[in-house]
């Protein structure tokens, strides 16, 4: 009998964690479209809601929302405090998440330059396949970091996003303060902030693989990024034409560890009165650095294996197109052997190619680019 009162609790435990089933529940899916209801259910294309935000307040934790192409527009930040995994790229016809194109589908979240963040993000969500632009933290009273995307104490995944003309005091693009973030395959351009322009990290730890960060600005330090008591790991990213006005127009740091390897940092600026200066791609204080097989233009003050510094030969650099040439020094100049390295490239192409992987967020191989 004791045997059997023991079976009965298991199978309740079992009953009770699987939504009322003794099978595995099914993922929850919420719908969203931009001529959907808020007043609908949410559970078909059919029945999507308008607002992402509104998917979020009715989901679960590890619920999915898939958006529908268009633009979303945005009078205050989408406040995602639960780990929900938010999919754009979606046309309305899929059933199954693998048959979306967010290229092609493009989903843009628009903070108007009214919405302080466009995504206020505290748990530990997925945020996939959207274009993120708009966001104005400089308006805000207090918080003025994150004009896109604003990560406070939680383990976000930022994948396959076009981050773009967004602006703050801390982090024009991102900011991600006491948290470990994930951001990959990534375009971050032109983005304004006073420290940080692209990324703005602080007590955090991150990775950022497959990345673009391209036209950011700061008026201060770090016009691509800044991290301060941060650990970031940078790892096959290309940083082009970014600008500061003080230090660092790739990337600054203040008493933190930074690795780099696989990356490319060419031309980024230092802006004095009204000129353009060269000025170190890399630089900080206080900090540690471990930087290999990365492509340099300035300052290779911290450069250590298999570093080089020459002409990169990127498609068209003046107009962001940072896939590589053939011919390019970078082919086949970086290492297998490094934390982050992924099986695809930002583009979706095989990472390893041809034996040795290419410097920049761009796979291109030895024979065909």
């Amino acid at each position: 009998m004791e045997a059997f009162l023991v079976l009965c609790a298991v199978f309740l435990c079992v009953f009770a964690f699987s939504g009322g089933s003794a099978t595995t529940a099914r993922t929850v899916v919420w719908y969203v479209k931009p001529d959907g209801s808020d007043s609908n259910d949410g559970s078909s294309w059919d029945d999507a809601l308008a607002t992402i935000q509104r998917a979020i307040d009715s989901a679960a934790d590890w619920d999915e929302i898939w958006v529908h192409k268009g633009t979303y527009f945005l009078n205050n930040h989408i406040n995602v405090n639960k780990a929900v995994d938010l999919y754009g790229g979606f046309d309305g016809t899929e059933t199954e998440k693998t048959q979306r194109n967010w290229k092609t589908n493009v989903t843009k979240v628009d903070g108007q330059d009214t919405a302080y963040h466009c995504f206020f993000v505290t748990a530990d969500a997925f945020i996939d396949g959207f274009t993120i632009t708009g966001g104005n933290a400089r308006l805000a009273l207090t918080n003025k970091s994150g004009g896109g995307i604003n990560a406070r104490d939680c383990s976000p995944t930022i994948s396959n996003c076009n981050i773009t003309a967004n602006s703050a005091a801390l982090g024009g693009g991102i900011c991600v303060k006491a948290s470990s973030a994930t951001i990959i395959n990534c375009d971050i351009s032109k983005n304004q902030a006073r420290r940080g322009g692209g990324i703005y990290g602080t007590v955090s730890f991150f990775i950022i693989t497959n990345c673009t960060l391209f036209g950011n600005y700061a008026s201060n330090k770090g016009g691509g990024m800044y991290h301060w008591d941060s650990s970031p790991i940078i790892t096959n990213c290309t940083l082009s034409k970014n600008n500061a006005a003080d230090y660092g127009g790739g990337i600054y740091g203040i008493d933190s560890f930074l690795t780099v390897s696989n990356c490319i940092l060419w031309g980024d600026f230092l802006t004095i009165g009204d000129e353009l200066k060269n000025g170190p791609e890399i630089s900080g204080k206080g900090s540690a650095y471990d930087i290999t097989f990365c492509n340099i233009k300035w300052g290779f003050y911290y450069a250590d294996e298999g570093c080089i510094s020459e002409d990169p030969l990127f498609v068209d650099a003046e107009n962001g197109d940072l896939h590589l040439m053939y011919g390019s020094p970078c082919i086949g100049a970086g290492t297998n052997d490094t934390s982050g390295l992924r099986e695809k490239d930002k583009d979706g192409k095989s990472r390893i190619t041809d034996g040795t992987v290419d410097m920049g967020a761009y796979e291109c191989g030895e024979k065909v680019c």
